[in-house]
Formats: structure tokens, C-alpha cells, sequence
């Protein structure tokens, strides 16, 4: 209406605002004046108070309640005075918005009020509840529209002049200036948290520019000059080498610094007193004048085409590239080739793989980046590439080999990391921005613990996108990264953690996830075909799932479904038959080589994952997570065959093994003083050797690393082997046929060599160390590694081969983990003897009546590809590919057979032997009359085995007994052929698990019809799975 005074009364109902000031105010302003309406526009527990205060003053018509807006700029737009009645307010955003928009306000005299306005920009009521204050002033507003425009541009005039946002946020930044003091200098090579990132957008692309080599010395005369030579020898045409001089004392290095000044062709500077390499650094890099700086350790060489190499590379990166970090090929005391993993950040700050003999573009120093001095005794080139870091640039590891790094006895990087060193504690007091953010935005961008695939759509800039990125700071733990459809590009305040996927908009699930999992970063990964907002709807979904894997060690998978429960449940497998999996989640080690070659069919991506893993007999787990339905993927396209391979060059090999290494950033409770140092203790220069056991085989693996491995348990330390190529020492390395031998010390390493090189053994037997013995196994032929006379592995041994060295034990020696639980979708196959019958008995998914119970492994419940149908009749059990015989017993073989109890010298009592040839012998005319076993009669197949043996899988044989007709299933062929079955014929395979009696442990078999009862065979030399 027009003709009315429209006042906005925005706020909570609540104690603070007095909204029953207001009503009052309105009661008294009624009685002089009627062409006004009031609207309130918010909630609050004051609610009924107010209407009811409204009702009893009879203000229905003067008065109205509205719910909380979110667009107040409308409100303001629509009315023309705006009252507030507050008893207090902080910053009265209210106000500041209302006169910005040119509404005349009625407010009271409150302290942030008084310091926002001025005289003729508002009407202030003082005292703040002076109800005929308030009145005065609405009354003067309402009947005079004149006075209601001239106060509201007053006051949009003022708060533009007074209080614009950039004014607001430079004084905010100066008032931030004057409390922490003047800017800070750049000290120490650090620059300040707050200075920009630096570009490389000048560096030419291609030239040779010149190149300043640096070389600090101090008392390294026996290699300087074999350096300098080095350095002479390059391929690149544009070298100017400075060597400073840290105040050496050393003979031969004075005379080696006196014969390059006469020599003229290396510039030799000179520091009066010794300060440490990083103070000799940065006196060459001030000195030199070439566009890139490339810093060489005085004993170290660099290959003749080095510098071009590095060069050439630097030219070729991308603007964010500083600087090139080389690979280092030992000489001397080491004999490996370390090639330096790809730059991550977040590793950086646990391990210094930046080598200092880098080439770094000038750009960096003139951006005021140094060599900390101040950093004497310590790793200054690690606390230099933090602050490159700080400064977002970035490095890349060389390509191929460029330097030759000598190791001579004790130096003084060894003697810093084993008597100074620099805590990380320390490196965060000088890094704490970097620091500040290794658990939160810097992890999430550079090694996130988890990465969550969302498969749901999502439109880049929309109001979905906008909820994401709130549901994904809520969440507990910040420790992940987001990766999703996105339509369009994703906005810059979207948080670090969140990456868009590239593929099309018409993309399937399939592709999309394909995509996903090519790109994902995480250690462990969670696929939802819904959105990811949905997921994290749980705000310690992150956190407990995390928790959930690293508590759980032998957990491999989890499913999760929505059964109306409380989210992360466990769930029964009687819950899980009827629920579809809405998400996935699974462990990253291992996963590739499970899912390559994986075939996904439209809509049922997770299902089959999830069954890949269950076929691998891996852990998995069903829990509980709600979740509202998802859209339809309208892009369902044609089944999608993964193709997921492990990274082939070695630096992004090793950048991801240490990336998958991070520990989760994760809250834990503060550990007591007693057990901060808990656990055996380990020299230095070592690394365990870990002997791994392969599920369902006989195969062994060796290790420098207790970890496990996908597909294999830990079963034994051996003990532990030297890091370095010591006097007295062998070298320790696998052959092609994977094979340990030793090899002589001082031999030529490749990066191949290297790569099968396990450690160094001492070639005498020292007090305390005990003999590493090649040996033979006796079931597999394998050959394997045994050490100390308690090693379990003797019993299934033959003769020892040869001693390879001597070796220090260590006291892990963990036992093997347990397998974890059963997952629906697998049926126990069980078998038991039926003595009086002379038959084995079989079920499936149920238990087996009579004595010798054996689970033999699962079936599954339903088809997959390369599966083939399992009948059960009776005592039998027939496949396609299985026929049972067609005749009875022959004459001369059931006379032998029953015969034969007589002959086994040297097994059992005579008596025993003679009692067998009677029941032998009077079950023979029955055997010999038996009619030929009918076809199994069974049309509906009891389970499916698979057709290929692999991860968790064993092999079943089936045999058919020569006399009796008994069938025989088993997972070892020796038992069919070492009990007087006939050849036997492979089935297919089982998966290694147990769901019918939890347990797969063979019990001692007594087959009375069987040669030798079936007890001959020496169980201790079969191999799990062994065909």
C-alpha cells in the first residue's frame, strides 16, 4: 500500500533484540497515527511471547510475523524505515546494510550504533528503552515523507564515505600491521608468509644462457681438482665456475685452491673464517652472474652432458618450475643409484629427497630466497627447499643420469643426521605455514589418506557446489580430496581438497570412474555412485572410516548400504542379501593389479568391484551409511573394460610409495612418557629383512620392509642387513628368477642391479650374528631364505644350499595376522568320511554329516564370468567337464586292492593290517556286483567355481576311486595320488575362505578304504595349494 510507512524489523526473537520493546513501541505509536505496518522478519524463542503480546494489544492489523530471510537486500528495497530495539549488539550489520540501501532507521543508543552513525544520518533513541523516544521518531517519519528520504541518503552517503569494503579491509590491514610489528625482513633465506608465489615467466625457452656453477669447499682438496676436470669436461659452451674457499686448513686443499687461481679458468673466492656451506653458497650465488645457478658438492662429479641435460630440462618446464633436482649415482662406500621421486610438498616436509646439487633459476634468489647461514651444523639445502616451497615452486626430479656422488667414510651429512639433526618440530618453528597446513589444505592437495569418487553429476556453479564445499569443511577430518563430474569449471574459493574430473558430459559412470581412479592420490579409496555431499553428510565420515582401516590392518574393502540403520554399523550377512551397495570403499596397495582388465557392466560398477574383491578372498566389510537415492546415470553406455596400470617411470614409482606412506592427519590422544619409546631398537644404516608367505601357496617373498604386501602375510624377520657397502661385507641381490645370491663388493651397479639389491651381510660369523642360509624347498622347489635355529621354515626344508652371510636378528617376529571375516555370496564346500559306506559325503552352504569334517574353500552363489556350474547328488558331485565311471570294479584290481594291507611294511600293527584284508575281503563281492553309478540327476547347480586360479584362490581335484567308486574332492592333488585314487582331474578353483565352519584347517584324515588309511601322506612337505 502506498499510502503506508512500511518499517522492517529484522531480527531473532530473542531476549537480546527485545522484540516486546517493540510491540509496546508500536501500541503507543497506534494512538496518534494508522498509515504504517510493521513487518518483523525473523524467529526465535520469543515467538509466542510476541504473538500473543500482539494479540492482547489487539495489533493484528499493525504487525506481522515473517520467517528468517536469507535476501534480506529485498526487505531493505521494500520498506522505508528500518527499527531496531536491541538491549546489545556487537557490529550491527543490520544497520550498516540498511543505510547503505537509504533506509531512515530508528535505532538505540548502543555503542557499535553510536560508532556507525552520525548526527542526521538516523534517529538514535537514548536511553536505549525510552519507549516515547521511539515513538517521536517513527511518529516524525511516518507523517513527513520529505524527512524519510532526506535522513536515508544521508546515511547511504555516509556509510559509502565512511565505511566502503576496501576502506574497511585496509584498515583492518593496518591495524594487523601495527600489532605484529614492521614488516619482516627476509632473514635467513626465508621470506614472509604473506609474499606472493613466484613465477617463472621471463625464463627463455630455449639457448644456452649462461650457467654459474658454485662449489663451497672446506678441506676437500682430494677431490676439488677431479671436480673442476668434471666440470671442464661439460658439452655446454656458456659454464662460469666459482669456488669458495670456507676458510679451509687442509694442505692439500690449499694447494688445490692455489693451482685454480693460477690456472685462471675458475673464479676462487675466499671467506675469512669458516661459516658453513650455506654463507659459501650464497657468497658464489651473489658473485655469479649466469640466469641459472647450478650447485656442485666439491667431492661430487657431474657426467659430461650434464649441465646441457639440466638446462635443457629447466627451459622445457612450466612456469611454476624452479629448479631441477638430480638423481645420484654413489660411488665409494655406497654403490647404489637413487633416482629422486617427483616433487610432492607434503613429502618434502618428512623427507629431504632434493639433493642440493640442483640447477635453480636466478629468479629464485632475486625474489630474495637464500641459503639459511644461520643454519650451521644441520640440513640447510632441506630447510632452502621448504622456503621454495613456502613460495609455491616447484622442482622436478632429472630424467636420467647427471651426477656422481661420492661416499667416503663418516661425512658430515651422516654426522648430522645421527648426532645434530633437526628435528621436524624444528622445521615447523621455521616453516609454519607450510607446517600449519601438513594436516589440513597442504595434505589434501599433495597426499590426501583418502580420495572420495563421487559418480552423481554436478553442475560446477550451482547451489549443489556450493553445499559441497561446506559439507566438505565440516567434515572432521580434512585429511581427503573430492573428485568429481563436474559440469564447467570449478570456482577458485573451491577447497584445495576438491578436483574436477576430465571427461565428457555425456560420460558414463564407468568412464567417469575409470578417470577417477587413474587420477586419485589417496592411500585408500571411497567410490559413491551418488553425489559426494550426500556422503559426507555424516561429518566424521572421513575420520571413522580412516580409523576404521588402520585399526582393521587386514581389512582390504568396505560396502556400504542403507538399511535404515545408524551410519558405520556392522552388518550381518542375514541384513545384507536384500541391499544394494550405494559406496565402496578399498585399500590402494594392491588394488591395481586386482581390478587391470576388470570388466564393468553399466550400473553395476561397485557391485563388481566388490566381488572382484571377494573372489580374491580379500576382507571385506558390510556397514551400514544412509544415503537418499541417486539420479539415473542417463549415460549408462556399453560395459567398460578398466585399464589401470602402476606407474612406469621410477620417480613417479617412488613419489607414489611415499605418498601412500603418509600417515592420516589424524586427532590422537597424547601417548604416556613410559611407552614414547617402546618397541626393539634397530641400528642405524640397516633395514629388516622380511620373509612374506603367499595366501593359499607355498611361495615366499623377500622384503626390506615389514609392510605387507598385496597377497601375501609377514611371517618372519629374518633379521637385519646393512645399508652400505662395508669392508668384510657381500652384497646381497636377487637373480632374474628372483633367486638371492651374493655378490663381491666393489662389483659395477646399475639402476637395475640396484633395484634387485637386498642389503649387505657380513661375511664373517661375529659374536651375535647368525648364519642367512639358502635353501631348498622341499614341496615347491623354491628357492628360500632361513635364519636362526628357531625359524619354522627347517621343518619343510631339504639340504641347506649355501650360508650367503651373517646377519643380526631382531626380536619381531609377529605372527601371522588374522584373516578376517566372511563376506555373503560364498558357500562352504564341506566334506566328511562315511566309513561304513566307504564314500565321502559333501555339502554345500550346509554342514557334512560323519567324522574327518573338512572345509575345503567356497563356492559361489551365483554365476560370474569364467565360472563354471557345481551339481551335488548325494555322495557325488559332477561338472560339465565331469563325468563319473561308467564301470564296476575289475576282478584282479579288487583283489589286490583288498590284498594290499599285507604288503605295507613298516605301517601299523600285522593285526591291524590282517583285520583290514578281512573287511576287505568281505566287502569285495559287493563291490564287485555294484551296478555303474547313475549320471547325477541334480538340474539346479548347488554353487559356481571359477575356471583361473589368482589371489586368494585354491585348486579342487577331483578323483574316482578305482575299487570302491568313492569321488574325492580335494585341493591337493598328492592326497588322490598317494591313497590309491585314480589320476585326478582339476575342477576349477575355490575361494580361500571358510563360511560354513570359519575354519579351513585340515583335520587328521583316517580313510579306511584308501592306501595306507590315508595316513601316509607327509603333510608337513604338501604345499598349501601346491598343483
Amino acid at each position: 500500500d502506498p499510502d503506508l510507512t512500511h518499517i522492517l524489523y529484522p531480527a531473532r526473537l530473542v531476549s537480546q533484540k527485545n522484540p516486546l520493546l517493540m510491540v509496546e513501541v508500536v501500541d503507543a505509536l497506534r494512538a496518534s497515527h494508522d498509515a504504517f505496518y510493521v513487518y518483523v522478519v525473523g524467529e526465535g524463542d520469543l515467538e509466542p511471547d510476541v504473538r500473543q503480546a500482539i494479540a492482547q494489544r489487539g495489533l493484528e492489523q499493525r504487525i506481522g510475523l515473517y520467517p528468517m530471510a536469507r535476501r534480506l537486500h529485498e526487505w531493505y528495497a521494500a520498506c522505508d524505515v528500518l527499527l531496531m530495539t536491541s538491549e546489545f549488539e556487537g557490529v550491527p550489520m543490520v544497520l550498516y546494510d540498511a543505510m547503505a540501501m537509504g533506509l531512515a532507521a530508528v535505532v538505540p543508543a548502543l555503542p557499535g550504533i553510536l560508532e556507525l552513525t552520525a548526527p542526521g544520518t538516523a534517529f538514535v533513541v537514548d536511553p536505549r528503552d525510552d519507549i516515547q523516544g521511539y515513538v517521536d521518531a517513527l511518529a516524525r517519519l511516518v507523517a513527513d515523507r520529505g524527512a524519510r528520504a532526506k535522513v536515508g541518503a544521508s546515511a547511504r552517503e555516509h556509510v559509502r564515505s565512511r565505511f566502503p569494503v576496501a576502506g574497511m579491509a585496509d584498515a583492518h590491514g593496518e591495524l594487523y600491521s601495527e600489532l605484529i610489528g614492521p614488516p619482516h625482513e627476509i632473514a635467513n633465506g626465508r621470506a614472509p608468509p604473506t609474499a606472493p608465489p613466484v613465477r617463472f615467466r621471463t625464463r627463455p625457452s630455449r639457448g644456452t644462457p649462461p650457467v654459474s656453477v658454485v662449489i663451497p669447499c672446506f678441506n676437500q682438496g682430494p677431490w676439488l681438482l677431479e671436480c673442476i676436470q668434471s666440470l671442464h669436461a661439460q658439452t655446454y659452451p656458456n659454464i662460469e665456475i666459482i669456488v669458495v674457499d670456507d676458510a679451509s686448513t687442509d694442505p692439500d686443499t690449499l694447494s688445490a685452491l692455489e693451482h685454480l687461481e693460477h690456472s685462471g679458468d675458475s673464479m676462487v673466492l675466499r671467506q675469512e673464517r669458516n661459516m658453513g656451506p650455506s654463507a659459501a653458497r650464497n657468497h658464489g650465488i651473489r658473485v655469479s652472474t649466469g640466469r641459472y645457478v647450478l650447485l656442485v658438492d666439491s667431492d661430487n662429479l657431474l657426467l659430461p652432458a650434464a649441465v646441457a641435460t639440466l638446462v635443457a630440462h629447466l627451459q622445457a618446464a612450466g612456469e611454476r618450475v624452479g629448479f631441477i633436482y638430480q638423481n645420484l649415482q654413489f660411488f665409494g662406500n655406497r654403490e647404489d643409484y637413487f633416482e629422486a621421486p617427483d616433487h610432492n610438498v607434503h613429502t618434502l616436509l618428512r623427507l629431504n629427497y632434493c639433493d642440493t646439487s640442483a640447477l635453480i633459476d636466478r629468479e629464485v634468489f632475486n625474489a630474495g630466497l637464500w641459503f639459511p647461514e644461520d643454519v650451521v651444523e644441520g640440513h640447510e639445502d632441506w630447510d632452502f627447499f621448504l622456503s621454495l616451497s613456502e613460495r609455491h615452486i616447484l622442482g622436478e626430479p632429472a630424467r636420467t643420469k647427471t651426477l656422481l656422488a661420492r661416499k667416503h667414510g663418516f661425512t658430515r651429512s651422516d654426522r648430522i643426521d645421527h648426532t645434530v639433526g633437526r628435528s621436524q618440530s624444528e622445521y615447523a618453528r621455521r616453516h609454519p605455514v607450510l607446517f600449519a597446513g601438513a594436516g589440513g589444505e597442504l595434505k589434501a592437495r599433495w597426499s590426501p589418506a583418502l580420495s572420495l569418487v563421487a559418480l552423481a553429476p554436478l553442475q560446477a556453479e550451482s547451489i549443489a557446489a556450493m553445499y559441497l564445499a561446506t559439507r566438505i569443511r565440516e567434515q572432521t577430518s580434512q585429511d581427503f580430496e573430492v573428485l568429481v563430474r563436474a559440469h564447467g569449471e570449478l570456482p577458485s574459493s573451491a577447497p584445495a581438497g576438491i578436483r574436477g574430473l576430465p571427461v565428457r558430459p555425456d560420460a558414463s559412470a564407468a568412464e567417469a570412474l575409470q578417470e577417477a581412479l587413474r587420477r586419485a592420490r589417496g592411500r585408500w579409496i571411497i567410490v559413491t555412485r551418488g553425489s559426494a555431499s550426500a556422503l559426507l553428510a555424516n561429518r566424521a565420515l572421513v575420520e571413522k572410516l580412516l580409523r576404521l582401516f588402520i585399526e582393521g590392518r587386514e581389512l582390504r574393502a568396505v560396502v556400504f548400504a542403507d538399511a535404515g540403520g545408524h551410519d558405520l554399523r556392522p552388518l550381518g550377512d542375514d541384513e545384507v542379501a536384500d541391499l544394494d551397495a550405494h559406496a565402496l570403499a578399498w585399500a590402494v596397495p594392491g588394488y591395481v593389479e586386482l581390478l587391470h582388465d576388470l570388466n564393468l557392466p553399466p550400473g553395476e560398477e561397485l557391485k563388481t568391484i566388490a566381488r572382484e574383491f571377494t573372489l580374491a578372498a580379500e576382507h571385506i566389510e558390510w556397514r551400514e551409511l544412509a544415503m537418499p537415492p541417486a539420479a539415473p546415470d542417463r549415460a549408462r553406455g556399453r560395459p567398460l573394460r578398466l585399464g589401470l596400470e602402476q606407474p612406469s617411470d621410477p620417480h613417479s614409482r617412488l613419489e607414489r610409495e611415499l605418498r601412500l606412506a603418509a600417515a592420516p592427519a589424524l586427532q590422537t590422544a597424547p601417548v604416556p612418557p613410559r611407552l614414547r619409546h617402546g618397541g626393539p631398537w634397530q641400528p642405524v644404516l640397516t633395514l629388516p629383512l622380511c620373509r612374506h608367505h603367499q595366501h593359499g601357496s607355498d611361495a615366499r617373498l623377500l622384503t626390506t620392509s615389514p609392510e605387507p604386501v598385496a597377497g601375501y602375510y609377514l611371517e618372519r624377520v629374518l633379521g637385519l642387513l646393512r645399508t652400505q657397502s662395508l669392508v668384510g661385507t657381500v652384497r646381497l641381490a636377487r637373480d632374474t628368477d628372483g633367486r638371492v645370491e651374493k655378490r663381491p663388493r666393489g662389483d659395477p651397479v646399475d639402476a637395475v642391479e640396484w633395484g634387485r639389491t637386498l642389503g649387505y651381510a657380513e661375511e664373517v660369523a661375529f659374536n651375535g650374528l647368525e648364519g642367512l642360509v639358502r635353501a631348498r624347498h622341499a614341496a615347491t622347489g623354491q628357492s628360500v631364505l632361513v635364519c636362526g635355529a628357531d625359524d619354522p621354515l627347517w621343518q619343510t626344508l631339504g639340504e641347506p644350499i649355501e650360508v650367503l652371510g651373517y646377519i643380526e636378528r631382531t626380536p619381531i617376529n609377529p605372527p601371522e595376522r588374522a584373516r578376517g571375516a566372511n563376506r555373503p555370496g560364498l558357500l562352504g564346500l564341506v566334506r566328511s568320511t562315511d566309513s561304513a559306506a566307504r564314500r565321502h559325503r559333501y555339502a554345500v552352504g550346509a554342514g557334512a554329516a560323519g567324522p574327518g569334517v573338512w572345509e575345503l574353500g567356497a563356492v559361489l552363489d551365483e554365476p560370474v564370468e569364467s565360472a563354471t556350474a557345481l551339481y551335488l547328488d548325494g555322495d557325488r558331485v559332477a561338472l560339465d567337464i565331469l563325468s563319473p565311471p561308467r564301470r564296476s570294479a575289475a576282478p584282479v584290481r579288487t583283489a589286490k586292492w583288498a590284498l594290499a594291507p599285507l604288503g605295507w611294511r613298516r605301517f601299523g600293527q600285522p593285526a591291524a593290517r590282517s583285520r583290514a584284508v578281512a573287511r576287505r575281503l568281505a566287502s569285495a563281492p559287493s563291490l564287485l556286483l555294484r551296478p555303474p553309478p547313475a549320471p547325477v540327476s541334480s538340474d539346479e547347480p548347488v554353487g559356481w567355481v571359477l575356471a583361473t586360479g589368482g589371489l586368494g584362490r585354491v585348486p579342487l581335484y577331483a578323483a574316482v576311486h578305482p575299487v570302491t567308486g568313492d569321488q574325492l574332492l580335494t585341493r591337493y592333488r598328492v592326497e588322490a595320488t598317494e591313497t590309491g585314487y585314480g589320476e585326478p582331474t582339476l575342477l576349477g578353483y575355490l575361494i580361500e575362505r571358510a563360511p560354513q565352519t570359519g575354519s579351513l584347517h585340515r583335520p587328521h584324515l583316517t580313510i579306511p578304504w584308501a592306501s595306507r588309511f590315508g595316513s601316509a601322506i607327509r603333510w608337513d612337505l604338501v604345499a598349501e595349494g601346491h598343483t
